[in-house]
Formats: structure tokens, C-alpha cells, sequence
């Protein structure tokens, strides 16, 4: 498997890959050049905290937005339907700052107000899976971030010397088994308008 995601027409899902265990998620991928610069905050990461992780490859860079659980081929068409629904405008991401999360995860940050923008998208998201009765309604913290590897070693809360940006333009469905780099079985791009509050 390549480490770039396909970024061209949804792939077949087969009977066989459905049931080996995959899940699905909606998710943004990174432009080429912000996944570049990702691992080399990554190593620049490593070697200042002396972290013992090893980093991801560029296929397996993602910001998540919504985990839908396991890959079922019904279960895909509707979740392709959900996605139809969502209108968003594109969002402009700024990464820029590291931590870790649970399990030893290195990650990167948002902030502010691309926090809020995949905060109503991951929103829009829920909303239209619910409705489609892929997920039970619930309500969860969100914290949008790029996973850029696993470390035993502990690292503080650092800035990074100079955000990492990039336009998302749309959000994809993504198949995956883990510690394996996702395959894209859908695209939807982000063109539509926030509504006012009234």
C-alpha cells in the first residue's frame, strides 16, 4: 500500500476487505507540503525531547473528525449519503502547538479559530450521522489534531517555532486497519456557506 492517501475517485469497497476488521472515519488530510513540514516538526520534536517514537509516514497523516466505527459495505453507503449533507466553507488550519495525549500520542494543535471551524464541521458531521443512524447522539470534547507518532518517553506542551497552515478544501472518508496508512473511498468538498445565527 502507497503512503499517499488517493485523492482521486472512491474505491470499491469489496465484500471481503468490509469484513477484515477496518473502520471508517471522516477526516481532512493534509496538503503535500503541510504533511512535509508535519514530520519535520515531528523530528524537530524528537530530538529536542529526546522522544524514542517513531513517526508516522506521510500516508498516515490525518486530522479526524468523526470515527463512524467498523467498514460494512451497507454501512458505507450511508455513510457516503451523510456526507452528501454537510455544507461548509473551507477551513483554514493552523497547527501550532505539540503535546501528548493519552497512550503516549504526539500530536498537533490547532488553534483558535481553526478549532472552531472543525468544531461546527465535526458538528455537521455528527448531525448528519445521526440522522442517518450511523452513530447514537452524543455530545463529546473535540479536539481536532495530527497524530505524528506514539512515544514512551514524556514531552511538555511545546509551541512550535512557526505554525504549519494549509487550506482544507474538502474532507474525505477514510478506510483503515490500524497502524496501516488509510485508503479514501469518498470526497466532499468544502464549498458551502455558515448560515447567521438568527
Amino acid at each position: 500500500m502507497g503512503q499517499q492517501l488517493n485523492f482521486g475517485f472512491p474505491a470499491p469497497i469489496r465484500a471481503a476487505e468490509a469484513a477484515s476488521g477496518e473502520i471508517a472515519c471522516f477526516d481532512i488530510v493534509p496538503s503535500a507540503d503541510a504533511g512535509a513540514r508535519i514530520l519535520d516538526c515531528g523530528a524537530w520534536l524528537g530530538r529536542r525531547w529526546r522522544l524514542d517514537g517513531r513517526l508516522y509516514p506521510l500516508g498516515r497523516l490525518h486530522l479526524s473528525l468523526l470515527g463512524l466505527g467498523r467498514a460494512e459495505a451497507g454501512g458505507l453507503e450511508r455513510m457516503r449519503a451523510a456526507a452528501e449533507a454537510v455544507r461548509r466553507p473551507p477551513i483554514e488550519i493552523d497547527l501550532v502547538k505539540a503535546m501528548q495525549f493519552g497512550g503516549g500520542a504526539r500530536v498537533l494543535g490547532c488553534g483558535y479559530g481553526a478549532r472552531a471551524a472543525l468544531s461546527g464541521l465535526h458538528d455537521a458531521l455528527v448531525e448528519a450521522a445521526v440522522e442517518a443512524g450511523l452513530i447514537a447522539e452524543r455530545r463529546r470534547d473535540f479536539e481536532p489534531h495530527v497524530t505524528t507518532a506514539r512515544d514512551l518517553a514524556a514531552m511538555p506542551e511545546t509551541m512550535l517555532p512557526a505554525p504549519i497552515c494549509w487550506r482544507a478544501e474538502a474532507f474525505v472518508l477514510a478506510v483503515k486497519q490500524r497502524g496501516r496508512p488509510g485508503r479514501v473511498v469518498g470526497r466532499w468538498p468544502l464549498r458551502g456557506e455558515v448560515k447567521p445565527s438568527p
